[in-house]
């Protein structure tokens, strides 16, 4: 009989643990499928997400290259724009050297550092010389003829002039600031520095600009103006060079195929900065222009004799 029973006790264990085995495994089984469930999911929000964040990468990708557009045509209607004032200026520029009158007509030819130049005409009368219209003989450019007077102060000016025009002729750049170079000659009867050709000054442009240009017209082309004086004493600055004799008739234009620009010329006058004390001053006797001048140049006191009393070179630029 207790054998029996044992043997009903056991059989009635392995059901219940067939039983356990069962919703076990089927409980795994849901716990498999909920975690697939979860799985899918998490892969479907991350999915959303990326599309998303996919939309909107590409909803700013259209809004940027929409910007870019705008920005190139308004850059193609701005330079539309700055060429057709670039265009009205050269016309007058042009027209300008058409109506300028021939002074005197020049017919002699002068050799400058191995090159023969066939001087034209007359053109004006500087502060120390004369300016003529020449012409190479070899290539054909039409150049400036400088002709100053063969005198101690003025050759020493001179040389000044030419060593740094030599100096920063081997500076190469685009558009350069200063004047062109070509060469000298110096006689008895005088000095001849063979130069770029300038169409005029801005002393002579200007009131033609003034009196019949418009009102964004002007603003341009005096910005302009202003932009190339900085860039030409920012350039002088770094070569540690102050000029000294900023005005309008020493700012020519000089007419490219394309285009023009102003550069600065006469360069007699230009001071070294170096650093010792005894070498960054001037005294008040040095050239300048009075109405062009600083301030500190024109100033007067009778306590102070004028030669003796001392400025720093960059008081005038």
């Amino acid at each position: 009989m207790g054998h029996t029973n044992s043997k009903l006790e056991l059989e009635e264990l392995k059901e219940q643990y067939k039983r356990n085995e069962q919703r076990a495994t089927k409980e795994n089984l849901i716990l498999r499928q909920d975690i697939e469930k979860l799985k899918n999911y998490q892969v479907a929000q991350e999915k959303s997400v990326m599309e998303r964040q996919l939309e909107q990468l590409k909803k700013q990708h259209a809004e940027l290259e929409n910007r870019l557009c705008q920005q190139q045509i308004n850059h193609k209607e701005y330079q539309d724009h700055f060429i057709g004032y670039m265009g009205k200026i050269l016309c007058k520029l042009v027209r300008a050297t058409q109506e300028e009158k021939v002074l005197r007509k020049e017919h002699k030819q002068i050799e400058i550092e191995g090159i023969v130049y066939s001087i034209r005409e007359y053109v004006s009368r500087g502060g120390f010389g004369e300016i003529y219209k020449g012409k190479n003989t070899k290539n054909h450019h039409t150049v400036t003829i400088k002709v100053l007077a063969n005198s101690t102060v003025i050759q020493s000016q001179s040389n000044n002039e030419i060593q740094f025009l030599k100096l920063v002729q081997k500076i190469k750049l685009d558009n350069h600031p200063v004047f062109e170079y070509y060469g000298c000659k110096m006689s008895n009867d005088g000095i001849y520095i063979a130069l770029e050709l300038a169409h005029c000054d801005l002393y002579k442009l200007w009131p033609d600009m003034a009196e019949k240009g418009d009102f964004e017209e002007k603003l341009y082309f005096s910005t302009m103006i202003i932009m190339y004086v900085l860039r030409t004493l920012i350039f002088l600055e770094k070569l540690n060079i102050i000029y000294g004799d900023i005005k309008p008739q020493n700012l020519v234009v000089v007419q490219m195929p394309d285009y023009f620009c102003i550069k600065l010329i006469d360069f007699g006058t230009i001071e070294k900065l170096n650093t010792t004390h005894s070498q960054i001053t001037v005294t008040c006797n040095k050239t300048y222009t009075k109405y062009f001048a600083s301030p500190e140049f024109l100033q007067r006191n009778p306590n102070i004799k004028l030669k003796t009393r001392h400025l720093h070179k960059k008081s005038d630029a």
